[in-house]
């Protein structure tokens, strides 16, 4: 089963490409989470309906794992 706050937490790590100890990259993570809160606050139900996709495809990829 995956965490649903959890996701929501690590999606700025997720969608920044390299480490975040770097300065650059870091910054990209910054970046990347003012813009998701942004996203959030401004469409919310498209935010919920992206996160419950990406949810539901961890949750198989858990379950295919499971099965073996």
């Amino acid at each position: 089963m995956v965490n649903a706050d959890r996701v929501k937490e690590k999606l700025p790590g997720l969608l920044t490409s390299g480490k975040t100890t770097k300065r650059k990259n870091w910054n990209e993570f910054m970046r990347k989470r003012e813009q998701l809160q942004r996203f959030v606050r401004d469409n919310p139900q498209r935010f919920n309906s992206l996160t419950n996709q990406l949810i539901s495809i961890l949750n198989e990829i858990d379950r295919e794992l499971c099965k073996s």
